[in-house]
């Protein structure tokens, strides 16, 4: 399912160069991680962390696709890989609190 979501990406970005000279729809790796150790349950997490991050990443910054995917750290944390189809720079997205 990512390899065929990530042919369309590319397919729709090549279309829109050719087109309109630009296109925002690209795949983009994102990582989130704890800032401190991980106190909560995983799904404590996924619910007040991961899932207000990805309705801000679709409202604010126009984010249609994702897919994610959740690690334990060596630490013991939590953490979660994302790809999305929108580009925002990083700075946008540091330190912001959920």
């Amino acid at each position: 399912m990512l390899t065929g979501w990530i042919k369309a990406l590319y397919y729709n970005y090549e279309e829109n160069m050719k087109k309109f000279g630009t296109s925002s729809r690209l795949p983009v790796f994102v990582t989130l991680t704890l800032p401190s150790v991980q106190r909560h349950e995983d799904n404590v997490i996924k619910q007040q962390i991961l899932k207000p991050f990805i309705e801000e990443l679709k409202e604010r910054y126009g984010v249609k696709y994702y897919f994610w995917k959740a690690e334990i750290q060596e630490n013991g944390n939590i953490h979660f890989h994302l790809i999305i189809d929108h580009y925002i720079h990083y700075k946008k997205l540091h330190h912001q609190k959920y």
